[in-house]
C-alpha cells in the first residue's frame, strides 16, 4: 500500500483505532508527504506514523518519508517511485 500526502480525519482516526485491536497486520506500507506541505498535514502523517509504530503489528512492513523541498503534487514522482520499491521489495528480490 503507497499512501501520498493522506489527509487524516476522524474517520481515519476510527480506522486507526479499529486496527489497534490487531495484533498481525501483513501488509507493506509506505507513507510520504512534501517537507514543504502545509504544517497540520505534515503533522497529522507524523502522528498517524508514530500510532502505527507504537502498535507493533507482526507481519507489518512500514517506510515513512518526509521529501524535503516538495508540496502535494510535487512529491508524487518520487513518492510513488520509493513506495513502489518498499512494497515490491520482496517480490523483487525473489525473482533474482
Amino acid at each position: 500500500l503507497v499512501r501520498i500526502t493522506p489527509r487524516f480525519s476522524p474517520q481515519n482516526r476510527l480506522a486507526a483505532k479499529l486496527l489497534g485491536q490487531r495484533k498481525d497486520f501483513p501488509t507493506r506500507l509506505f507513507l510520504a508527504s512534501g517537507g514543504a506541505d502545509d504544517p497540520p498535514i505534515v503533522r497529522g502523517i507524523q502522528e498517524f506514523d508514530r500510532q502505527l509504530d507504537s502498535r507493533r503489528y507482526r507481519f507489518f512492513d512500514k517506510q515513512s518519508r518526509i521529501i524535503d523541498g516538495e508540496k502535494h503534487a510535487g512529491l508524487k514522482a518520487e513518492g510513488m517511485n520509493r513506495g513502489l520499491r518498499h512494497v515490491f521489495a520482496l517480490l523483487a528480490a525473489s525473482s533474482g
